[in-house]
């Protein structure tokens, strides 16, 4: 019987049994045995940030993994201080911290190319947050800034005209709900007649109605037919009770009607 050869290889090694499995870099340095699987990119946060936002720095320090063999702060690779963890998996599960550097030299293509990505985002975010705090500290000294004219700094100068434009926003809304209850009152008259007539009449009546909620008056022929609509129910058109009804509805709504 012809002897079979066991080993081990990644797809990507010549299958020739014959070559020995070479040890991966980071099982060199004591960290574990492949293989070795992405699992993501933390940062700890500048001591920059204690200074602008003392309570964002403590809740990022909080957020730092907890469960990593060399700890946080230094690759455990190379035992470089590095602010930008990579965090890595080994064959039993095992999590280890390593530097950006590091991964793109030894950790292989697919951690290399994972690593560079998270790095690259995590740049983006970092650029866009830095924006973010100079507009804010911009718009801050502006803020402080004191204008020759009036002697009020420009913080005052908009709480002032924040304050100015709530009350005129108030004034308005006071004002549409006064009309809207005088357009109301002067026509709720006519809603139950045109809330019967709506099973009948169809969409007409229904929309005379919620115009009226909404506070706009009736008009022209819109107003003659609901005014029509209204006198019928006291009599047959022609009829004295009908007519009686209309110039009562008219003179209610300061129409005139022959």
């Amino acid at each position: 019987m012809r002897k079979r050869w066991l080993y081990k290889c990644s797809p990507m090694q010549n299958l020739d049994p014959s070559l020995e499995k070479r040890a991966h870099p980071f099982e060199l340095s004591g960290l574990g045995t492949g293989p070795y699987r992405w699992v993501g990119l933390v940062s700890i946060p500048s001591p920059s940030v204690a200074e602008a936002n003392p309570f964002a720095y403590n809740n990022a320090l909080q957020a730092l993994p907890r469960d990593l063999e060399n700890g946080c702060g230094a690759c455990a690779h190379c035992l470089t201080p590095i602010m930008n963890i990579c965090i890595v998996t080994d064959g039993q599960g095992r999590k280890w911290g390593i530097g950006s550097d590091c991964i793109a030299k030894v950790g292989g293509p697919y951690l290399a190319d994972k690593a560079k990505i998270a790095v690259a985002k995590l740049q983006r975010e970092q650029r866009r947050a830095r924006a973010a705090a100079k507009r804010v500290a911009a718009h801050q000294r502006w803020l402080a800034e004191i204008d020759p004219a009036t002697g009020e700094t420009n913080a005052v100068m908009v709480a002032r005209k924040a304050a100015a434009t709530r009350d005129a926003q108030k004034r308005e809304e006071a004002e549409r709900k006064a009309r809207q209850a005088e357009v109301w009152n002067k026509f709720a008259f006519l809603v139950p007649a045109l809330r019967a007539a709506s099973r009948t009449d169809g969409d007409f009546c229904y929309n005379m109605v919620k115009r009226l909620e909404y506070g706009t008056p009736l008009e022209g022929r819109p107003l003659d037919i609901c005014l029509d609509i209204y006198a019928r129910q006291f009599g047959r058109r022609d009829s004295k009770g009908y007519q009686a009804a209309l110039n009562d509805a008219a003179n209610r709504t300061e129409e005139t009607h022959e």
